[in-house]
């Protein structure tokens, strides 16, 4: 089921970020969504997937949705080492076998896998992004994947492969929603971006470029 946001309010501060705002988010499709700083990226994202309240309007489709969600802030364990941050998310859906297996598997999709008993610490900024999204793609049975940012502190030739690597990993029937300041990033992998912008004493909406 799609999700469809409906006539959302939200104020923070007593300045309105977002003003009668609507959108559809259709299974089985990707939205990149891009904009100014502070325009509100991701206010939405965080409305979506209910860690914000709204003040009022509808969010319906996402009873029963299991989201996979790659923070700005990585948030990666730091007391556990990079086998051991994707074996947190897997333990509850399968044993060590299969999750050696999925561990291993995604260790070498995203070049990390010489660093497998590496402590998180000792990670540069890049590798451990790198690392947060093999672990958010690697969530068993996601429904909804959210990306806020996922190419910060990584480099030019390693961004297409991640892409590539997200695009391959993904369930068919997930919604993915990723967003990013950069649009050269994703352009050659999608085929709309869509651009989340306020209109003076208006509302904000999102229109594909």
């Amino acid at each position: 089921m799609s999700i469809v946001l409906e006539n959302i309010n939200k104020t923070y501060n007593n300045q309105q970020i977002f003003k009668n705002f609507s959108f559809l988010f259709e299974d089985g499709n990707m939205y990149v969504l891009t904009g100014t700083v502070g325009v509100g990226k991701t206010t939405l994202l965080n409305i979506i997937t209910q860690i914000t309240d709204i003040d009022s309007g509808m969010i319906s489709g996402m009873n029963d949705k299991k989201i996979s969600y790659l923070f700005q802030d990585n948030r990666l364990i730091k007391s556990k080492n990079v086998s051991d941050n994707i074996r947190f998310v897997l333990k509850d859906s399968m044993n060590k076998i299969e999750a050696n297996k999925v561990i291993e598997d995604y260790l070498k999709l995203f070049d990390l896998y010489e660093y497998r008993n590496y402590n998180v610490d000792k990670l540069s900024g890049g590798m451990q992004k790198k690392l947060a999204i093999a672990r958010t793609l690697a969530i068993p049975n996601y429904d909804i994947l959210i990306l806020d940012e996922p190419f910060n502190n990584i480099d030019i030739k390693q961004k297409n492969i991640i892409m590539e690597n997200i695009i391959k990993l993904v369930p068919k029937h997930a919604i993915v929603i990723l967003v990013t300041h950069n649009v050269e990033d994703v352009i050659n992998f999608v085929s709309e971006v869509y651009v989340l912008e306020k209109i003076p004493n208006s509302k904000f909406y999102i229109h594909p470029i």
